[in-house]
């Protein structure tokens, strides 16, 4: 996916004239990869408009910064839900009919996107969701973005040399696996997904676009630390308190991050030096107005 198009997902004002233009029928499936490429990129830069009309919706009980409304916001995500739905139902029609002439290449081109319009489609439903409940609904969706994730990435081991994996690329122009990633990182209940959605960006260190992997996984693997923390000591509490048998010894026995414990506006920038990354985010008890927290770490002790 070009840099300009992804801009969208950094608040860029990515007024594209060729992603407006009329669309071909709905109901028949792509001519070729290129129009489907360019049909998702519509959808992309419709998501991204969506996220930023959510980021300006006033807190509960605030003032309003903004005029987009409750009401908007839902109306997108329910005009994306048709799109994305008319989208997959047109790479089905595409891949079934080219499916015997594709190489290597090209399936990975189809797998790409289909994993893109997989993760647009969970963002979709569990983006807005201010308590967390839904992204419990879609746990096997969160993992089938890492199997797919994986598939494309031993992809290259194929095409190059499947004993090893530094013949991977390290550069990609175009968004790939790393945003899907990311997402599970941040958003999946699942210890054990967000675990092997780690250790996908560990076995291939790259860039895609101005995505780095290993500043995405080391954003994913501390949001997982820190939510795991969480959860253990509201465990450890509540099994001081209560006659539950819940058995909690070690952070090791945490499996699954309950909404309560889920880290909420999480990002992640560096300090001047350029040698700490600086993670910041809120949580359930975070009032109004209050300061995000914080949590350093030295980039040469955190990366593998």
């Amino acid at each position: 996916m070009h840099l300009h198009i992804q801009s969208a997902f950094f608040g860029a004002d990515t007024s594209d004239p060729q992603l407006t233009l009329s669309k071909s029928d709905d109901n028949e499936g792509f001519r070729d990869m290129i129009e489907a490429r360019e049909v998702l990129n519509r959808a992309f830069q419709t998501l991204s408009r969506f996220m930023t009309a959510d980021k300006k919706l006033a807190p509960e009980g605030g003032p309003p910064d903004s005029d987009v409304t409750r009401r908007d916001v839902a109306l997108m995500q329910a005009d994306l839900r048709i799109e994305l739905a008319r989208y997959l139902h047109r790479l089905d029609e595409f891949e079934t009919r080219v499916r015997d002439s594709l190489d290597q290449k090209s399936q990975r081109a189809v797998d790409i996107m289909r994993l893109h319009h997989k993760t647009f489609a969970v963002a979709v439903e569990t983006y807005i969701d201010i308590e967390d409940m839904t992204c419990d609904i879609h746990i096997d969706r969160f993992k089938e973005i890492v199997l797919l994730s994986e598939r494309i990435a031993n992809s290259f081991d194929e095409q190059c040399d499947p004993n090893n994996r530094h013949s991977r690329p390290t550069l990609l122009l175009d968004m790939g696996i790393l945003p899907p990633l990311l997402y599970v990182c941040l958003k999946c209940p699942c210890v054990d997904t967000r675990r092997r959605a780690l250790d996908c960006l560990k076995e291939w260190p790259h860039r895609e676009g101005p995505w780095d992997s290993n500043l995405v996984a080391l954003m994913g693997r501390l949001t997982l630390q820190v939510e795991i923390e969480a959860e253990f000591k509201r465990l450890s509490t509540t099994t001081t308190t209560t006659t539950t048998t819940t058995k909690i010894t070690s952070i090791r026995d945490i499996t699954y991050i309950p909404a309560p414990s889920r880290i909420m506006c999480v990002n992640m920038s560096m300090d001047n030096d350029q040698k700490t990354a600086i993670l910041k985010y809120t949580t359930k008890e975070c009032g109004p107005g209050m300061p995000q927290l914080e949590r350093r770490v030295l980039i040469d002790e955190a990366i593998w």
